[in-house]
């Protein structure tokens, strides 16, 4: 994790792979719309209707998680476009390691 702490989001075993492929398609998306002329109007129509389809994508993650808010990303297990399942597990046994401090009952 102190990798991850550095360079946040590089690593792309610990994305998001749903965002990932938003991103990408996001991406391809504009070259095309580009290419094409098309107005503003035109364009957010259909990435609206495109990103409808893409989220279904999120849902068919094997990590998915639903946390029941609205809107995306929609899983428990995503933060910062990270896959808070894809990353490893801390063993606390390096330099960084540091034990949760537990907390007084009131």
């Amino acid at each position: 994790m102190y990798e991850e702490w550095l360079n946040p989001g590089l690593n792309p075993h610990h994305q998001c792979e749903p965002i990932k492929i938003w991103m990408r398609e996001h991406d391809t998306f504009l070259l095309r719309a580009e290419a094409f002329g098309l107005d503003e109007k035109t364009t957010s129509e259909l990435w609206r209707k495109k990103l409808g389809r893409l989220l279904q994508l999120e849902r068919q993650c094997a990590h998915f998680a639903p946390t029941g808010c609205a809107g995306p990303p929609e899983c428990a297990r995503q933060l910062d476009g990270l896959c808070l399942a894809a990353l490893p597990k801390c063993e606390g046994k390096c330099r960084y390691f540091k034990p949760m401090e537990s907390k007084g009952e009131s």
